[in-house]
């Protein structure tokens, strides 16, 4: 073969191997794919990011949209009136509520309580009862504390939200009113290892009327100056909102006629 046709030879070669690249014809090009995929097949998946555990604060936000869960303070109330004879004329069941309004309400003592900030003093409770025929309402004190609510300065709040039911009162005081206005009816009963703790006590009304709303309240001292014993009796025992509700329809009651009243509180 002379030189001349050899060369013809080596480029019709060279271009059917240039051509066979492009249509995709078994050959040096396909070796090269094949290597390709091999390699990626070789490479390891790309590992997943982890991300640290939420802390807290963190869960407590990234949960915001869903069901939320704190604690609950109950006060269930049982109210009933009877005649002189003893005879029950009617019995009415419901639950108050945690008032947390501004200034000194139920919030505000638990946490000075938890806190030490103030040690817990005689409980009170409010009715718009006449205890005498010239008064509005009756407060019944913890056993034992009738005199510290006749102190001269003290007065015990009426919450905002039952104000209107108690003659758009704000205040309601033990002194310079009669005798019968702060009754030292009131008892604490609570068990030893329980997880609920009641007050009860019992009034006379001295004239027909009906009860609207009613409302607890507790004396508290300060921490560093009085322990609990001390402050059931001391004058210092400031009188802070607890809890209270509107009832509707009003409880009526007649002249002569006794309310009973027992608050059960527990807490969830």
């Amino acid at each position: 073969m002379s030189e001349g046709r050899n060369r013809k030879w080596i480029a019709g070669r060279a271009m059917a191997w240039v051509i066979g690249i492009a249509v995709g014809v078994p050959g040096a090009a396909g070796v090269s794919q094949a290597q390709t995929q091999a390699q990626a097949a070789a490479k390891p998946a790309p590992t997943a990011l982890r991300t640290a555990p939420l802390s807290a604060p963190q869960a407590e936000r990234a949960s915001a949209g869903g069901t939320k869960n704190g604690i609950t303070v109950h006060g269930w109330w049982v109210i009933e009136v009877k005649n002189p004879d003893g005879t029950v004329v009617n019995r009415r069941e419901f639950e108050n509520h945690l008032e947390t309004g501004s200034g000194t309400n139920g919030g505000y003592n638990l946490t000075s309580l938890l806190s030490g900030y103030l040690v817990a003093g005689p409980f009170v409770m409010i009715l718009p009862v006449p205890c005498e025929a010239s008064t509005d309402y009756c407060i019944l004190s913890q056993t034992g504390s009738a005199g510290v609510y006749n102190y001269p300065t003290t007065t015990i709040p009426i919450a905002s939200d039952l104000q209107q039911a108690f003659g758009g009162a704000k205040s309601v005081t033990c002194n310079n009113v009669p005798a019968g206005v702060c009754t030292q009816t009131l008892d604490l009963i609570a068990p030893g290892g329980s997880t609920t703790f009641q007050i009860t006590g019992a009034v006379v009304a001295a004239a027909s009327g009906s009860i609207a709303a009613v409302e607890t309240a507790q004396g508290f001292c300060g921490g560093s100056l009085y322990n609990a014993a001390q402050c059931l009796q001391v004058p210092a025992a400031n009188p802070y909102v607890f809890t209270g509700t509107t009832l509707t329809p009003a409880q009526t009651y007649e002249a002569g006629q006794t309310i009973s009243v027992t608050v059960t509180f527990s807490f969830q």
